[in-house]
């Protein structure tokens, strides 16, 4: 596994500083793989051509004495191609090239249009510059984007408006073209809109990849990337923007810069899998961005970045780029790093072509333009509600970020909107989770008659879950689930069900809060296309960690997905897992979580590898100690009772067919 490392200007610009770099280098010359320089020390988007050049002359010495030391890949990282955010224009003075105007009107002071006039010429001689000074890569950094550049939402320049025009043969100002993306008939231009913000950033990519392969073709291009979801404006076609720029690496980005809220580790860690997921076959080197910005020393504890460096190896890393030691030395990381070095070698050896499993939370790039709009498309967040899905991470369910790893799918809020009928019944028949809003929407499209039931009802206050006694329920029948709705917004809305189809199976309904039945609210049915559905009508995302809602939600995904969940825990425990595994069914790689700061007790993990005849433990020195496991005579999955787990201590494991092989530990 590569381990890769981003350095600031300031640690190797200066002599003085350069040397004590050096040194401290040496001391971890084995915990180092990659090393890149970052080019710039701030994020605005315009340094003068004069200041690379003298920037290069710095460089073309610096990178001979690291590859000296013995590292063997030493290479660049472009901070600003168009610009981060405004930052520093008093200091830098006005760009002279045209900035970055929003959808308000609004320009920024430090972001730079890519279409504006002169700036082609900019960056090609930019990046020339510095593939001259002998680098054995280049990252291009996440500014790549037309979406949160101070200005939110670009560019809206007058010259951006005319060639958006002259490709779609209209005739819009910024006024009228605004009105119309925020208008319901705007549809067409939406698409259109999107459209060009892919292209503009695919020609910035062709303009970047040649500059470099003219002054230096053995030079390698990185592209970083940010979240899918949260990118949606940019239409963030990775796989086009990567060809044209010619990149062989890929970094996904997402932030997580402390540990403030810990738990937010689910969220990065699933928003770079469904980033890679968007990523060419062919990029192999991909590396998990582990990004503690602003780099002050106390706002993220070792023992975290350990363990989310250890769960991006789940789902489709093959290396780590540490973005903290850009600013000065940090030798108890990299005593950790030395530590865990073998264990990450052997995961990353193992899992490699691993798909991640479990239930897949549907997206689509098509719903900035396709979705239900009246006066708000410059608002994303009906978007991000596909995020609650983490939650269920939280409490033991496994989520994948790639639909042909998923075993069942899950239509939240508003994302049936993007996709098409087809798509739409290819879910359906694969078997499918799915709120009340996203029923609503397939009503709309006369697609409900595949889940069974219809909305007779909408309530927002005075009511909670009753889980029925039914034998689907088990331990949890009769319970009661009080999520306290009303405090919860637009999430408070509750749909009682109506049967469409006697095979429909209530198994949860609204109750007032003086205990009066007020309807079925949650439901299974298995339909004409063979999928089974359930449909869940209070508050599916949100406030499940009860041991009674765990147990009825394990029971439904299990039944959804005709058994085919990768794992799952039988305890109420908060063990999160994530799970990579062959393609066909032969391993499995497992990083589980303890995120609690109790103790987990002894736990019952089961695992969908048939015939399973090994099962292992990984350590910290990369080797493989068998555990103890049993073959379910009846599924063929792997059970096994794991020991207690500390509070947010996380445990590998690695589960095969194979007796030898790939499972062995000389390597």
């Amino acid at each position: 596994m590569k381990k890769a490392y981003r350095i600031g200007y300031w640690r190797y610009y200066e002599d003085a500083e350069f040397e004590a770099l050096l040194r401290f280098l040496e001391r971890y010359r084995d915990c180092v793989d990659e090393l890149a320089l970052f080019t710039e020390y701030s994020h605005h988007g315009y340094y003068p051509l004069s200041y690379f050049q003298d920037l290069c002359q710095v460089l073309k010495r610096r990178i001979p004495a690291l590859r000296e030391l013995g590292i063997p890949s030493v290479g660049l990282n472009v901070l600003d191609t168009l610009g981060h955010i405004d930052e520093a224009w008093d200091v830098w003075g006005e760009p002279p090239l045209e900035r970055m105007m929003g959808h308000d009107g609004r320009v920024s002071r430090s972001c730079l249009c890519p279409n504006g006039a002169g700036y082609q010429q900019y960056i090609q001689e930019k990046y020339r510059l510095l593939a001259e000074t002998g680098p054995d890569f280049i990252w291009v950094d996440d500014d790549i984007r037309m979406h949160h550049h101070t200005v939110d939402y670009a560019c809206f320049c007058p010259l951006c408006i005319e060639r958006f025009n002259q490709r779609n043969h209209t005739a819009y100002d910024r006024e009228k073209l605004v009105q119309m993306l925020n208008s319901p008939e705007g549809e067409r231009e939406r698409r259109a809109w999107l459209d060009w913000n892919c292209h503009t950033i695919t020609e910035l990519m062709k303009w970047i990849g040649s500059s470099v392969s003219e002054a230096s073709p053995a030079v390698r291009l990185g592209l970083m990337t940010s979240g899918v979801v949260w990118g949606n404006y940019s239409n963030p076609e990775y796989g086009q923007w990567m060809e044209a720029l010619g990149a062989s690496m890929a970094r996904p980005g997402g932030g997580f810069s402390n540990d403030d809220e810990p738990l937010d580790i689910v969220r990065k860690i699933h928003e770079c899998a469904r980033q890679i997921a968007l990523y060419p076959k062919e990029i192999s080197d991909i590396q998990y961005e582990l990004e503690n910005f602003p780099y002050q020393r106390l706002s993220k504890s070792v023992a975290m970045v350990i363990l989310e460096c250890t769960a991006s190896l789940a789902v489709g890393h093959s290396g780590i780029a540490f973005n903290a030691i850009s600013s000065g030395d940090y030798p108890e990381l990299m005593e950790a790093v030395r530590q865990y070095g073998a264990m990450w070698d052997t995961m990353e050896r193992l899992a490699r072509g691993f798909v991640p499993g479990g239930l897949y939370p549907c997206f689509s790039l098509a719903y900035a333009a396709k979705r239900r709009v009246d006066g708000d498309w410059f608002s994303f967040r009906a978007a991000q509600k596909v995020d609650q899905a983490y939650e269920w991470n939280k409490i033991g369910i496994p989520l994948t970020m790639r639909p042909e790893g998923a075993c069942a799918n899950l239509l939240i809020g508003s994302m049936p909107e993007a996709y098409e009928e087809e798509a739409l019944k290819k879910i359906l028949a694969q078997g499918a989770i799915m709120d009340g809003q996203a029923l609503s929407i397939l009503a709309q499209r006369g697609l409900d008659k595949f889940c069974g039931v219809k909305i007779i009802k909408t309530v927002d206050n005075g009511v909670y879950e009753r889980i029925y006694d039914h034998p689907f329920n088990g331990m949890a029948a009769g319970s009661k689930r009080d999520p306290y709705i009303t405090f919860w917004g637009e999430d408070s809305k509750c749909y009682v069900l109506e049967k469409t189809d006697e095979a429909v199976q209530f198994i949860s309904g609204l109750e007032t809060i003086c205990g009066t039945p007020a309807g079925p609210c949650m439901s299974l049915y298995e339909n004409s296309l063979g999928g089974r559905i359930a449909v869940m009508g209070i508050m599916p995302w949100k406030f499940v960690g009860s041991p009674e809602k765990r147990y009825q939600l394990q029971a439904v995904c299990s039944w959804v997905s005709c058994g085919q969940m990768p794992v799952s825990i039988r305890e109420c425990v908060k063990v999160i897992p994530f799970i990579a595994c062959a393609e066909d069914g032969s391993s499995a790689l497992l990083v589980l979580i303890n995120g609690s700061l109790d103790e987990t007790g002894p736990f019952t993990l089961d695992v969908n590898v048939k015939n399973a005849a090994g099962a292992y433990q990984i350590g910290q020195d990369g080797l493989l100690r068998p555990l103890l496991f049993q073959v379910d005579q009846e599924t063929g999955r792997a059970r096994m009772e794991l020991n207690s787990m500390k509070a947010w201590e996380f445990s590998v494991l690695y589960l095969t067919k194979e007796s030898s092989g790939r499972c062995g530990n000389d390597f």
